[in-house]
C-alpha cells in the first residue's frame, strides 16, 4: 500500500495512541476506507472526500495515478467547497506511536468556519503474500490540523 502524509508536519514524532470517539462523519469515512484496504488484493487506496450538508452526504473520489496526487487533488477540491456544513478527507498513510510506524487510514474532519480540523486514524497491518490485511485496534487521535475549507 502506498503511504501518504498529506501534511507531514502534522504527523511527525512519537506519541502514545489515544483511543477516541471521532465525529460520526469521520467514523463513517474510516469505515469506508478500512473496508477498501482490507479487501483481498485491494488496490492502493486513493484519497476521497465526503461533504455533508444537513443530512445529505456526497462522496467525491480522486482516482489519480498516485496516492500522493490523489490526496493533493482532494485537498484542492476542498478549498472550492461552498455550502457544506462539514467535510472529511481520507487517505492511506501512517501513524507513529511510541516510536513505531504503523500503516493507517487517516481522516481529517472540519466543520464549516472552524479554526482547526481534527485528524483521526485506524491502524492496520497490510496484506502480505499469504496473509490478509487486518485491522489493529480502534480509532486513534492523531492531532489537530488546519481548517479544510
Amino acid at each position: 500500500m502506498g503511504l501518504v502524509a498529506a501534511d507531514p508536519d502534522s504527523y511527525r514524532g512519537s506519541m502514545p495512541a489515544t483511543v477516541v470517539s471521532a465525529p460520526p462523519l469521520s467514523e463513517y469515512a474510516l469505515d469506508l476506507a478500512m473496508a477498501k484496504v482490507l479487501e483481498p488484493r485491494a488496490p492502493e487506496l486513493m484519497a476521497f472526500v465526503i461533504t455533508e450538508t444537513g443530512t445529505e452526504r456526497q462522496l467525491h473520489e480522486f482516482a489519480n495515478s498516485t496516492p500522493g496526487q490523489s490526496a493533493a487533488a482532494a485537498r484542492y477540491f476542498l478549498r472550492t467547497v461552498t455550502g457544506a456544513d462539514r467535510a472529511v478527507v481520507v487517505w492511506d498513510g501512517y501513524v507513529t506511536s511510541l516510536g513505531k510506524r504503523t500503516d493507517a487510514v487517516l481522516a481529517e474532519h472540519s466543520e464549516a468556519g472552524a479554526a482547526s480540523s481534527r485528524i483521526v486514524g485506524r491502524r492496520y497491518r497490510p496484506a502480505a503474500l499469504f496473509r490478509p490485511a487486518v485491522p489493529l485496534g480502534c480509532t486513534v487521535d492523531v492531532g489537530e490540523g488546519h481548517p479544510l475549507f
